[in-house]
C-alpha cells in the first residue's frame, strides 16, 4: 500500500487483531518516508455494528450498487493495480472475481 498511495496520502490499518500483535514493516517502507505517507489506525466499530449492517444487508434496505465502481478477474489484477495507482478515475470499492 506504501507503494501504491500518492505522495502525501494516508495509509490505513484496519483489521482486528489481538492486542500487542506486532505490525510488520513491508521492503516497501522506504517509500513512506520518501513520500511523506501518514499512517493511520483505525479501530472497530462499537459492538453490533458488523451484525447490524449484515442485517441491512440482508434485508436489502441499504443500496451498495454504487460503492462497487469497479469489477476486475484475476487475470486483470495487473490492470486494476495500475487503475487505482493512476489515480485518473474515481474508485470507492473495487472487486477483484477469480
Amino acid at each position: 500500500s506504501f507503494v501504491l498511495t500518492r505522495p502525501g496520502g494516508r495509509v490505513c490499518i484496519v483489521g482486528l487483531c489481538p492486542q500487542g500483535t506486532p505490525v510488520a514493516i513491508p521492503d516497501s517502507f522506504e517509500a513512506f518516508y520518501i513520500k511523506e505517507l501518514t499512517i493511520a489506525g483505525s479501530s472497530c466499530s462499537p459492538r453490533g455494528t458488523f451484525e447490524r449492517a449484515i442485517r441491512l444487508l440482508a434485508a436489502d434496505r441499504i443500496d451498495i450498487s454504487n460503492f462497487i465502481t469497479h469489477r476486475y478477474g484475476l487475470d486483470d489484477l495487473d490492470k486494476a493495480l495500475t487503475m487505482i495507482a493512476g489515480g485518473k478515475e474515481p474508485a470507492i470499492k473495487v472487486v477483484i472475481s477469480p
